[in-house]
């Protein structure tokens, strides 16, 4: 794997920017990305306790996007990405 100094971001490797693009474009493709997490709460459709787990994967997403990105590994992507799935699955609409 090819490393470099890294960046402001804390990036070293193309695993590093595999793994936050994966996070980017999968919270993307799922739900419209973090805004549309946190829209939730404005939708007089969706549930107040709905509104807040979403709400949550929002901060969930802040956190893991804005620590060193060595630090953020695949699981935390991978489990991200499946409570957003499985919080939209939920509401009846695809991403």
């Amino acid at each position: 794997m090819d490393t470099v100094e890294p960046n402001e971001c804390g990036i070293r490797t193309t695993g590093d920017y595999e793994r936050i693009g994966r996070l980017i474009y999968g919270l993307q493709r799922i739900c419209g990305g973090v805004e549309g997490l946190r829209g939730l709460k404005t939708d007089p459709g969706v549930a107040p306790d709905t509104a807040e787990r979403g709400n949550a994967l929002a901060d969930r997403y802040d956190m893991l996007v804005t620590r060193d990105v060595t630090a953020v590994s695949i699981a935390d992507v991978e489990s991200l990405l499946h409570d957003t799935a499985e919080l939209v699955n939920a509401m009846g609409r695809k991403g």
